[in-house]
């Protein structure tokens, strides 16, 4: 989050830098016209414009620091979802290699039960019935002790 904190102080600094030029230029025009009022609107008006800038960085800089931190809960969600399935996986692979086998050709391969029980060299009502069974193993095993 490094950068944010430099986008932030570069936008401060940029509006600094801008307050004081203006500010120089007011006073210029000032001392020439003799209107040291409008002088003092300009400077104000370029102050609360300069502090307004400084509250919307540190407004959008929280965001993205809320945003990247809710990425990276979603992220390592994910990461323990997908190490939870693998991990089931295998445990149906120890318990029934073959309807472990229908999975990983359904699932990874994108087969039809037809097209797997093909490939197993099956037909495709045992299949099917490698399918359900796996796919209510898994359900239970995915689901945890909680649910049991």
């Amino acid at each position: 989050m490094r950068w944010l904190e430099n986008s932030q102080r570069e936008s401060a600094m940029r509006a600094r830098r801008r307050l004081w030029a203006l500010a120089g230029v007011a006073i210029v025009l000032a001392i020439l016209a003799g209107g040291a009022s409008w002088a003092a609107w300009l400077i104000n008006q370029e102050k609360s414009r300069a502090e307004g800038a400084s509250a919307d960085a540190i407004k959008s800089a929280s965001n993205a620091l809320e945003y990247a931190k809710a990425a990276r809960h979603d992220r390592d969600a994910a990461t323990r979802a997908e190490q939870q399935k693998s991990q089931a996986l295998e445990k149906l692979e120890k318990s029934d290699p073959d309807a472990a086998q229908l999975v990983k050709l359904r699932f990874f391969a994108g087969m039809s039960n037809a097209e797997a029980g093909q490939a197993m060299g099956i037909s495709e009502r045992t299949a099917k019935r490698y399918w359900t069974f796996a796919r209510a193993w898994l359900f239970l095993e995915l689901r945890g002790p909680a649910g049991r």
